[in-house]
């Protein structure tokens, strides 16, 4: 999206028209909230699902933009938000968080918070799956990879900044365990655990 100048606008890169929205990081937090379901929903049951917020980080996103140009990392971003789109659900949110970071919200996960890890870490391959296709950039192939810190909370209970701050610190913690990682905070344990099939605690 662009504005009058015809300036890239580097908060909103691009609209699906499937029901998955990329949005600015502050409609997300509103969602976080539920401030818009409440007024569709039964909000005892909206409460009841858990959803989670999962935190991206490129990989060498810096390098990229030191070596080719930041026109080629703007091109890179916008084809990644392109992928992150074909893996959310409907309902699901996508935004620009940062430089070369994204927040995707996963809404109406199920009751049962290990189910809903589990779909969550299914979205979270999907977009790990992506990432192992080359970007076209300017007629140059480039292959990136990213870390995905996320976070299972549910209701509106916690502070948005709360969350994210848990997801942040889950996606650091996939970038010590090397590149295409993805990573869960653990609520109760105040820690982080990755789903290898059965689930089990990073120690």
């Amino acid at each position: 999206m662009r504005d009058k100048a015809d300036v890239m606008d580097a908060r909103i890169l691009i609209v699906d028209d499937k029901g998955a929205n990329v949005l600015l990081l502050e409609q997300v937090l509103q969602a976080l909230g539920y401030r818009q379901l409440m007024s569709t929903q039964d909000p005892f049951a909206v409460c009841a699902l858990h959803r989670a917020l999962m935190f991206l980080d490129l990989d060498q996103f810096k390098q990229l933009n030191d070596t080719q140009g930041h026109d080629v990392g703007d091109l890179l971003l916008q084809q990644l938000s392109t992928r992150l789109l074909l893996c959310a659900r409907e309902g699901d949110c996508v935004a620009r968080f940062g430089g070369d970071e994204f927040v995707v919200l996963l809404d109406a996960l199920g009751q049962l918070e290990r189910d809903a890890t589990l779909q969550a870490d299914s979205v979270a391959q999907k977009i790990l799956q992506q990432m192992r296709q080359s970007f076209d950039l300017l007629g140059q192939r480039f292959d990136s990879s990213l870390s995905i810190g996320a976070v299972i909370f549910l209701g509106a209970a916690e502070p948005a900044a709360d969350l994210l701050k848990k997801a942040d610190l889950a996606m650091y913690r996939a970038k010590t365990m090397g590149r295409g990682q993805v990573c869960f905070f653990d609520a109760i344990k105040h820690t982080e655990f990755k789903p290898n099939r059965p689930l089990a605690l990073i120690p």
